[in-house]
């Protein structure tokens, strides 16, 4: 900033009388490092130029510059200063005992007074220096591993902190990422900041701003449409890609989730239908081999050979009598009465022959004969030959069926 801008700058915040200024009305220079600033400090136009000392509040030693005699004392002067700070010689006789300080840094920011030395030394003004730092910023493109144009805007030293806002052509701000900061040895801050550009634009702003030194600084970067466009497809691009490679990874996952868990199960219900089939087998097994006595005992019995005309248990004929050969034949006589006994001989031991065979469910049955010589009677569980003269009868045969 040149000297007459900061003339203005001191106008308009002081005024110096020639009588000391106020603690509590001390005007504030801001100033960027780097920059010379001018403290301003005036009395009553004279010909005899006094004794001017500027010093700095709380610096030992605290001389920032000392006029005497006509010319500077370097003896009491600190070396921070050296070099760097300066009256406006050919404005003395006017009244005018600003002092110039060049190249300001951040350690000069402080409190300093003018004062005239003279028995006693009278302070005739008072001033703030805040020494902010501010610097160009430095926008330029970067690798973005998704894709993408990506710009980074870099604010380097700043002191204080700066704020980083990106615009499009229009003016709009541009969403970007949260910015970084460092700070430096020297107390500045660097911040970097970057944004992705999503929408098709020509020109984007990169605007640092410091409201407490009021310092604003903007880089622009230019962008032609077929740089936008292949930044397009590759955003594109990087999109599908992304969603290609998340639905290959579920699907791998869910057929990895079947084999591992659904085929497991599956063998298991295997496994458990063999072993439930093995059960049954036996046990149908085990029922055979104990129903086979019984159905080979029920089948003979069920399938014996009859002559027609018999009866579903079957009769067998009369046991043969040792004495006759021949089956017997009933007699027959004219007037229809039975053999006498005494043809057929008996002996005392002829006992009812009785065959038990297996119960057969069929309806209770009789059959006689009147015309004959025996009755015959079939129920449920026996049947029984009895001939109608039992006086005359060889020997009763009853058939138990079971």
């Amino acid at each position: 900033m040149s000297i007459s801008v900061l003339l203005l700058l001191v106008a308009a915040h002081s005024s110096c009388t020639g009588t000391a200024t106020s603690a509590n009305n001390v005007p504030k220079i801001v100033a960027s490092a780097g920059e010379t600033v001018l403290l301003p400090c005036s009395t009553t136009a004279s010909d005899d130029v006094p004794a001017v000392e500027w010093s700095k509040e709380g610096l030992p030693p605290d001389i920032a510059f000392l006029y005497r005699d006509g010319c500077e004392t370097f003896e009491m002067k600190n070396p921070v200063f050296r070099y760097r700070t300066n009256l406006i010689r050919d404005e003395l006789h006017h009244g005018n005992l600003s002092m110039v300080m060049s190249n300001v840094q951040r350690n000069d920011s402080g409190k300093y007074q003018c004062a005239i030395v003279r028995n006693p030394k009278t302070v005739i003004a008072r001033v703030e220096l805040f020494v902010g730092a501010v610097s160009e910023p430095k926008l330029s493109v970067v690798p973005d591993v998704g894709g993408g144009l990506t710009l980074q805007c870099e604010a380097r030293c700043w002191f204080p902190e700066p704020t980083i806002r990106f615009l499009d052509a229009q003016g709009n701000e541009i969403s970007a990422e949260d910015p970084k900061r460092d700070k430096e040895s020297l107390g500045c801050f660097t911040v970097k900041r970057r944004v992705t550009l999503q929408t098709a634009t020509n020109r984007v702003t990169c605007r640092v701003h410091q409201p407490e030194v009021n310092q604003t600084r903007d880089s622009e970067i230019y962008i032609s449409d077929e740089c936008m466009k292949s930044s397009t497809r590759i955003i594109a691009t990087a999109v599908v890609t992304t969603i290609m490679v998340h639905t290959v990874i579920c699907v791998f996952t869910l057929l990895f989730l079947v084999q591992r868990g659904y085929l497991s199960v599956g063998r298991q219900k295997s496994s458990l239908e063999k072993d439930e089939i093995k059960r049954l087998t036996k046990e149908l097994n085990d029922l055979k081999s104990r129903q086979s006595p019984a159905q080979q005992s029920s089948q003979s019995s069920n399938n014996p050979r009859s002559s027609p005309g018999t009866s579903e248990c079957g009769i067998p004929p009369p046991p043969k009598s040792p004495y006759q050969s021949k089956p017997l034949k009933p007699a027959s006589s004219a007037n229809g009465s039975h053999p006498k006994s005494g043809t057929l001989p008996q002996t005392k031991d002829s006992k009812p022959v009785a065959l038990r065979q297996n119960p057969a469910r069929s309806p209770q049955m009789r059959r006689s004969s009147y015309g004959g010589s025996s009755a015959v009677s079939i129920t449920n569980d026996a049947v029984s030959f009895t001939p109608l003269d039992s006086k005359k009868s060889l020997f009763p045969v009853q058939l138990v069926c079971l």
